[in-house]
């Protein structure tokens, strides 16, 4: 019994410790580029919302200084720039709900109305060495998603939601970054 005790200790010491360390051994971004930093470079809005180049400029910003083993500089002083690309805006209704019961035969459309919404926005990214413009070392597509519920002032709403799917989006951007290596 002492020896299965013992050998129960040494396991979860040794699960303990490679479970809290992993997230700085996952990061698989090749060292020169974590040395020489990254920042983010040009970001094109191609959607109706110009305010997401912002929001998905502050996200990548935070998720880059929350990220162990990214250096997060200026873009004057990188080595390394991220373009990112925002595609579209799409809102698409999720939920819905019954409104009316006493609806007559020609009103059936109107008895249900959407509730719940998902904001998602396609962003393209592409990663390259400043000295190296046309030399990608690394791109792709992320879709960062949102929900927004149906309110009668919908603005307040809609910022937060953009705000939330930009985040999204560029914590995808990041987790691509740290990943997608060989």
């Amino acid at each position: 019994m002492k020896s299965f005790l013992k050998q129960f200790s040494v396991y979860l010491f040794v699960v303990g410790f490679l479970s809290s360390c992993a997230y700085h051994c996952a990061n698989k971004l090749p060292e020169e580029i974590r040395a020489g930093g990254i920042a983010i470079g040009q970001v094109k809005n191609m959607s109706k919302e110009s305010i997401l180049t912002t929001h998905i400029k502050n996200a990548f910003n935070s998720c880059m200084s929350k990220t162990p083993g990214m250096k997060l500089v200026s873009e004057n002083a990188a080595d390394y720039l991220v373009d990112i690309r925002i595609n579209n805006l799409k809102t698409s209704p999720v939920v819905s709900a019954k409104i009316r019961e006493d609806v007559d035969d020609d009103d059936k459309d109107t008895q249900y109305q959407s509730i719940l919404h998902r904001e998602v926005i396609t962003v393209e990214y592409k990663l390259y060495k400043v000295t190296e413009p046309g030399n990608v070392l690394l791109n792709g597509k992320v879709e960062g998603e949102a929900l927004i519920p149906s309110l009668h002032d919908r603005e307040v709403m809609l910022r937060s939601s953009n705000e939330l799917a930009a985040s999204d989006a560029a914590q995808k951007i990041i987790n691509a970054l740290t990943e997608n290596w060989q």
